[in-house]
């Protein structure tokens, strides 16, 4: 019987605890962008999230070639529905009402997890974990994507449900620990499936199903058999690429190798040097530089977060007063192993908040579980919890979340507004190769369904790309597709004549020429666009599109000049002696009017080697670059680097020696 201090009504909040919970959540998730009134595009969902939603539901593998860059490979179901709405005319901000309805299904594991690490029949332990639930999603993280469309918490709720089923039978005395585990190792499978990230998060929970009581043959067949689901999604979407190429008849798969690479770089498989500690202190300290109101920490926006450092020192408290802890602790110091040993997982391979959303989401709980293990009154313990929920919703507060993704607010009308010609719209199926990194593919789904797509900045210089070209040229037009500029632009919006040769010079790194003039598609989504970064002057803008005809050799002919021997070996010097920050190849060198370039976008750096002889390095954080010394002596050994110092803010200290 639950204890309800014999008021009626307590009693009946008391039984329906979590519906009461959940429908409240889900109430005030839908209210966030119903407030907001818009959704927002961020510059992914420009580049490839409604062209993935568009291929889960027509496949385009037979027909366009990374037409939305690498992310083209993504997993494309969770970003069916938004496509869905954005096709069906709705607004957007009942497009956000609805995504924000599909992540309210984390609510009820979040309740299920703190259920299990709260126990109570009271309306204490119920108000406790009612914060817990609270807490769990009071983090910019979290509430920046209520006006977004990232899957990022989409994707973390089945690994929220492994969670709450894997920590079921420490709290319920008559749970099957085995079917608990399979069901866990279900979702971990979706999980996977859904994000290839969570796999490192999946990885743990190994260590959740082994906890409960038994025998070492019971827990290792718990372990194997919540394992096999788990791991199961992983063979099977090998099996359905094998499936995907095979029809293709791919004539060369280094792209695939590429593409697999750049993909990995997507879902977080690949190290992403910018948000990895550089020591062991800042490891063992992320937690506390989390609180920092600072972007690039663990996530690409601000975003403190006061829950980690609590959670770090509630850990503390509890270690040092382990004797007069109650008895129920098991759920709560099994969730906290999980969460340190994730965390290690997590800073070795990405450090990205992104790819670590179920245990952002798991912090809330686990704080207010370790509060209520503490040896101290109710009154004490309920003062602790509204104290960190207070302090959390003053840093939310004070750096909001809304709009941090977002470079254009979806409100009423098309979701990005492309105004086709007849000249579009009745044309034969033409292919349009985009030139810009952005590939604005949101744009494709609007053009008839026979189109073709590729973009060219991603797609390289291989025989890959030339032979798509070449078979694209064969079976109907092709017409590059760039967004326009005013500054470039004519009265009637189509591109100025100098822009018009800086374009075929593009288009000439693919054996392409522009062959007529050029057209002008409107855009109200692109001036839009630019009035939400501030770009007053933008009155009239869209897309160019040029046809263009195939020239064999074309590439060669305009191959720019390579960089010197003595710039190549600074380079090449500097990524022996600080691999981590600048690694060789990264990306393309650039010639600057004075000297060399090259970006490192994963470690957030640029190197400079000017025609002077000076290098030099910028870090994006410090306000000024930082002088290393002269080529040559670097190349001699006579000039070193701290590389430890290279990610500092140049204040107090330097990578300069």
């Amino acid at each position: 019987m639950r204890e309800a201090g014999g008021h009626p009504a307590a009693a009946w909040l008391l039984q329906r605890e979590a519906w009461v919970v959940c429908l409240a959540g889900a109430a005030i998730f839908a209210a966030i962008p119903l407030w907001l009134g818009y959704m927002g595009i961020s510059w992914d969902a420009l580049n490839h999230h409604i062209y993935l939603g568009w291929t889960a539901e027509q496949p385009r593998f037979d027909r366009d070639f990374v037409a939305a860059a690498y992310q083209s490979y993504q997993f494309p179901y969770l970003y069916w529905p938004f496509y869905k709405l954005a096709m069906a005319g709705v607004s957007g901000a009942t497009a956000g009402a609805v995504l924000a309805l599909l992540h309210a299904t984390a609510i009820p594991a979040v309740w299920m997890i703190a259920r299990s690490c709260i126990p109570g029949e009271d309306l204490f332990a119920a108000g406790m974990r009612l914060l817990a639930v609270l807490l769990a999603f009071l983090t910019g993280a979290v509430l920046s994507l209520f006006d977004a469309t990232s899957n990022d918490l989409m994707a973390a709720i089945p690994l929220l449900w492994a969670y709450a089923f894997a920590l079921r039978p420490l709290a319920v005395a008559d749970a099957s620990a085995l079917r608990c585990a399979l069901v866990s190792g279900a979702f971990a499978g979706m999980a996977v499936a859904f994000k290839l990230s969570n796999g490192f998060l999946v990885v743990v929970l190994p260590l959740l199903w082994t906890w409960p009581a038994g025998t070492v043959s019971a827990r290792l067949v718990r372990c194997v058999a919540a394992g096999l689901p788990a791991g199961g999604p992983g063979a099977v979407l090998w099996l359905l690429g094998l499936a995907t190429l095979v029809p293709l008849r791919q004539p060369d798969l280094s792209h695939v190798r590429r593409g697999v690479r750049a993909r990995a770089r997507a879902a977080g498989v690949a190290a992403m040097t910018r948000f990895q500690p550089d020591t062991l202190l800042q490891a063992l300290l992320r937690f506390f530089d989390m609180v920092a109101p600072d972007a690039n920490i663990y996530l690409e926006i601000p975003a403190p977060d006061l829950r980690f450092a609590a959670i770090a020192v509630l850990a503390l408290v509890a270690a040092l007063l382990w004797r007069k802890l109650p008895p129920q602790r098991n759920a709560v110091f099994a969730l906290l192993a999980t969460l340190l040993l994730s965390t290690a997982l997590w800073l070795a391979t990405t450090g990205n908040g992104r790819y670590f959303m179920a245990m952002l989401v798991c912090a809330g709980p686990l704080a207010i579980a370790l509060i209520c293990l503490l040896p101290v009154t109710r009154g004490f313990k309920a003062l602790l919890a509204l104290l960190l929920v207070a302090g959390q919703l003053f840093v939310v507060a004070q750096q909001p979340p809304w709009g941090s993704w977002s470079m254009l607010q979806w409100r009423t009308g098309p979701y990005f507004a492309v105004d086709l010609g007849p000249e579009q719209v009745r044309a034969p199926a033409t292919t349009y190769a985009s030139l810009s990194l952005l590939t604005y593919s949101l744009i494709a789904p609007q053009f008839p369904p026979e189109s073709r797509w590729i973009n060219l900045y991603t797609s390289g210089e291989d025989q890959r790309t030339d032979a798509f070209l070449r078979r694209a040229v064969m079976q109907g037009p092709v017409r590059l597709l760039a967004p326009s500029m005013a500054w470039a632009s004519e009265k009637d919006g189509r591109p100025t004549p100098e822009m018009v040769k800086a374009l075929d010079k593009l288009a000439a790194r693919r054996n392409l020429r522009i062959a007529g003039s050029c057209d002008f598609i409107n855009s109200p989504g692109l001036v839009q666009m630019a009035e939400s970064l501030g770009k007053d002057e933008a009155t009239r803008l869209g897309f160019w599109t040029c046809p263009v005809a195939y020239q064999a050799g074309l590439a060669q002919e305009v191959q720019p000049a390579a960089a010197p021997r003595e710039v190549l070996q600074v380079f090449a010097k500097l990524g022996e002696l600080c691999p981590r920050f600048f690694p060789p190849g990264e990306t393309s060198l650039r010639r600057l009017h004075d000297g060399w370039f090259r970006a490192y976008p994963h470690s957030q750096t640029k190197l400079y080697v000017l025609d002077n002889g000076e290098v030099w390095y910028h870090f994006w954080r410090a306000l000024n670059p930082v002088m290393v010394g002269k080529a040559a002596d670097l190349v001699a050994g006579e000039v070193q680097i701290d590389c430890l110092g290279v990610r500092n803010d140049g204040a107090w200290r330097t990578g300069a020696k």
